[in-house]
């Protein structure tokens, strides 16, 4: 299931931002792009969300700059369900 959702993250984030997935990775970090701004980052945060069902703590979210860090936040929020 991990890659699952590293993969779907990966789909979504592409998905957002106009780009092929093939472009994403992993290591893809907001500002790679140059869509990818602060107002995207919240457009791809509420995607990721409301895929997954699930809500992010505040705290956690200027730490989700990278794709990894995203499908990371949607495990952990989803094994604390």
């Amino acid at each position: 299931m991990d890659a699952n959702i590293d993969d779907e993250v990966r789909e979504i984030v592409a998905g957002e931002l106009g780009v092929d997935v093939s472009r994403i990775t992993l290591d893809t970090a907001a500002g790679e792009f140059k869509a990818w701004d602060s107002v995207r980052m919240v457009m791809i945060l509420a995607a990721v969300q409301s895929h997954f069902g699930v809500q992010f703590p505040d705290e956690d979210l200027f730490d989700l700059v990278t794709v990894s860090a995203l499908a990371d936040e949607v495990r952990k929020v989803s094994a604390a369900k």
